[in-house]
């Protein structure tokens, strides 16, 4: 059984005789088999490339915020009027914002209950 390599596709072809098609459909299946496990392979080793990366952002994200937290921690420790303020008005907003967006929920849901009835 011959072997010809399509140049355009870079696929090999095998040429069969018609009494030859059970040998012929076993020599695809292993020239599938073997594409589809360096595929495999190159799937998996990238995507451990990609858990290694996410890792060691995840890492350095951490460090990030724990510095953060101390800096803040550190403020309010020297400043504990100004951090009393300061929470408190983003408490505030914070509210301010929640009691707005449950609003305009109730009201969407009272507009749609007066278009069923």
């Amino acid at each position: 059984m011959e072997k010809k390599v399509d140049k355009k596709s870079n696929k090999q072809e095998v040429d069969c005789c018609e009494d030859d098609i059970l040998c012929c459909a076993k020599e695809g299946m292993k020239d599938t088999k073997k594409s589809f496990n360096k595929l495999k392979n190159k799937f998996k080793n990238e995507a451990q490339e990609l858990k290694e990366t996410a890792t060691n952002e995840m890492k350095k994200l951490k460090k990030d915020v724990e510095k953060g937290a101390q800096k803040v921690e550190d403020y309010a420790k020297e400043n504990p009027k100004k951090a009393a303020a300061i929470s408190a008005g983003i408490g505030a907003a914070l509210g301010a914002s929640l009691a707005g967006l449950l609003l305009k929920k109730k009201k969407k849901v009272d507009k749609n209950n007066k278009k069923k009835k």
